[in-house]
């Protein structure tokens, strides 16, 4: 009886989820008459960057297929033209419709509706638009509050947005009580503003045993231990280059001046936040907002905010910009994913951050919520 005990506990995931087959059916139509179509013969990517995949189609006719096998669940992205398109992929079925849109004078971009019946894919869809509903709440109060005058409408306006914000946080903690077999209650539990260990471990307990041995259980399992003692530790590991001095970046600002962010830069203030994120990047916008309605408390505790974008097209950031009313400085190089400092921080997924003290040392990353409270106590 133990070993067959034993035998289950180690269960890999390919034997949890036997072999995940997928299929992506997809069309692009183009607006006639702007440059840079999608064409026939040019490839779309289907990138699986947690476990090192790619998979490929090309565009014949204006469709296209990719399909493949993985050994469990896997989140990935459908890549094309300097655009893309999160998809949660399992053994299912999807349909890929690719279409042009206008973005500004002149200015397209490919955006693409992903229709299928993986309750993985879907469970995800749906969350994020009921809490980008919550989110839009959030950032009209957010934008009263910038302009509120008087004490009274202050707080009550303060209070409207701690109402939200516990909406918000209950989504998250009944993620797992309402999808407890779902890698996707997994996959988000961790992007909740008011992730903590004694927060979510009784919502991460209540996942089925197949999630918590799947990637997406493990990386929870894993996260939650992390910022446990985060107050004491300030969550140490391996590779998240904690101690380490920021290296020199060279950057450019909204307005196209050159900036360094070097020993200079971070000299001018106690503590520093870069957040890692892009125009394209939904959760990244969502916690924009959150930012907004802290900023003014964090500056008090001597933290500044500071953005930096894996944008790689200069419109589409300072328009994220001006939409989410972003007020602290941000910057670029324009290299998307490959800016040497997104290599130097081995960033595989955004949002992300990194918090340096006054002396250019990383101190802390990927602290959000209480955790980026605690560390300022």
């Amino acid at each position: 009886m133990r070993n067959l005990l034993i035998l289950i506990l180690f269960l890999s995931a390919g034997a949890l989820y036997g072999q995940t087959n997928f299929t992506i059916n997809g069309s692009v139509k183009n607006t006639p008459g702007i440059k840079g179509l999608l064409k026939d013969g040019d490839t779309i990517k289907l990138s699986l960057s947690t476990l090192g995949k790619t998979f490929s189609g090309v565009v014949k006719d204006n469709t296209f297929s990719i399909s493949g096998n993985i050994v469990e669940p896997a989140v990935a992205m459908l890549q094309f033209k300097s655009s893309g398109a999160k998809i949660l992929v399992d053994n299912s079925t999807y349909t890929a419709e690719i279409t042009n849109a206008k973005v500004g004078d002149g200015l397209y971009t490919y955006n693409a509706n992903i229709t299928t019946d993986s309750q993985f894919h879907n469970t995800w869809f749906s969350f994020v638009g009921s809490t980008k509903k919550l989110y839009r709440q959030k950032s009209v109060l957010v934008n009263e509050l910038d302009s509120a005058v008087n004490h009274e409408a202050k707080q009550k306006l303060k209070n409207e947005i701690n109402k939200v914000d516990s909406l918000i946080n209950v989504s998250y903690k009944n993620l797992a009580l309402n999808n407890p077999d779902n890698p996707a209650s997994a996959y988000l539990m961790s992007a909740a503003p008011d992730f903590s260990y004694a927060g979510y471990i009784d919502s991460y307990r209540k996942l089925s045993f197949k999630v918590k041995n799947n990637f997406f259980g493990k990386e929870l399992y894993q996260k939650l231990n992390l910022i446990k003692d985060l107050k004491a530790t300030n969550t140490a590991a391996g590779t998240d280059k904690k101690n380490s001095l920021f290296p020199v970046t060279n950057v450019i600002d909204t307005a196209g001046s050159n900036k360094a962010l070097d020993l200079d830069f971070f000299k001018e203030s106690k503590f520093t936040l870069i957040e890692f994120w892009a125009s394209w990047c939904a959760p990244c916008r969502l916690i924009n907002i959150d930012l907004r309605a802290k900023e003014k408390e964090y500056l008090q505790k001597g933290l500044r905010i500071v953005g930096f974008s894996l944008d790689n097209q200069v419109n589409p950031w300072k328009s994220a910009i001006v939409a989410d009313k972003v007020k602290w400085a941000n910057y670029s190089d324009l290299k998307a994913t490959n800016s040497p400092l997104a290599v130097f921080l081995n960033l595989t997924q955004i949002p992300a951050n990194v918090v340096i003290d006054n002396k250019g040392v990383i101190i802390a990353r990927d602290v959000y919520g209480a955790d980026l409270d605690n560390l300022l106590k």
